[in-house]
């Protein structure tokens, strides 16, 4: 999709609309794309697309996703402020999105047509980024748990944003600001640390992996000392000074 900036306060939702076209020229057919089932969160719940016809009428009809598919949307997001330095304490900022559509856009396409043979197709879901940073806070948290254990986390810094949502922004983002790429695998999550003064955890995660998306970082907490102490840090870098942030000693789970 197209870059587009947005501010959110910590609210339940956000409306974003996608057109057909737009995923298109984004995204195109992706050879792969049928390896991919409807998401289970989609499974039974049809959603609402505003179609314009050919001849101009525009009315709203409900698609059921395990015939069409649905579309799945991933925010690009600044660094963390824990690592950017911005003092935006209140607000969940990103500025743009990736949207997919599973399993397979030409399926979407061609079930629309089949259809409806539209002119154009809009759709509108309302989208929770502040729930879905919370998500991300979630795998982050559990993976460094499960790597470190509750013993190798001397601060988390992850447990109120993960239960109110409030100053999310701190912890999660992403550090390319949210470039695409492609990994290898449907999830990966590598955990490491930076160098920061106190060489806090963190954990980067990608979702469908197999298709472009951005890689999100998610600030868990600061380590106790026995987990770092023999890890060559190359240099120091204060919290806010990002562009001197490394990550360094990634372990993968996949």
């Amino acid at each position: 999709m197209g870059s587009r900036e947005g501010k959110l306060q910590e609210a339940p939702g956000h409306n974003i609309k996608v057109r057909t076209r737009d995923i298109a020229q984004s995204l195109g057919p992706d050879p792969r794309s049928h390896k991919y089932a409807v998401p289970p969160g989609h499974k039974g719940k049809s959603y609402p697309i505003t179609i314009t016809q050919q001849d101009g009428r525009v009315k709203t009809v409900d698609i059921d996703p395990a015939k069409f598919g649905a579309p799945m949307h991933y925010l690009m997001l600044p660094c963390p402020r824990y690592l950017s330095g911005e003092t935006n304490d209140k607000d969940f900022t990103f500025h743009g999105k990736v949207t997919h559509v599973l399993p397979s856009l030409e399926r979407f396409k061609d079930e629309l047509k089949k259809a409806f043979n539209p002119k154009k197709v809009d759709i509108t879901i309302n989208f929770r980024p502040v729930a879905f940073a919370q998500l991300l806070a979630k795998i982050a948290y559990g993976f460094a748990i499960g790597k470190y254990g509750l013993g190798g986390i001397k601060t988390c810094y992850l447990l109120d944003a993960i239960e109110t949502g409030s100053g999310i922004g701190q912890w999660v983002g992403c550090l390319n600001h949210g470039n695409t790429s492609e990994g290898k695998e449907h999830i990966e999550v590598e955990g490491g640390f930076v160098n920061t003064p106190t060489r806090d955890i963190v954990v980067q995660v990608r979702l469908f992996g197999n298709l472009r998306s951005p890689t999100y970082i998610i600030i868990v907490g600061e380590p106790k000392e026995h987990l770092v102490t023999t890890i060559p840090f190359p240099r120091t870098a204060w919290p806010g000074s990002a562009k001197d942030i490394e990550v360094v000693r990634l372990y993968a789970e996949s």
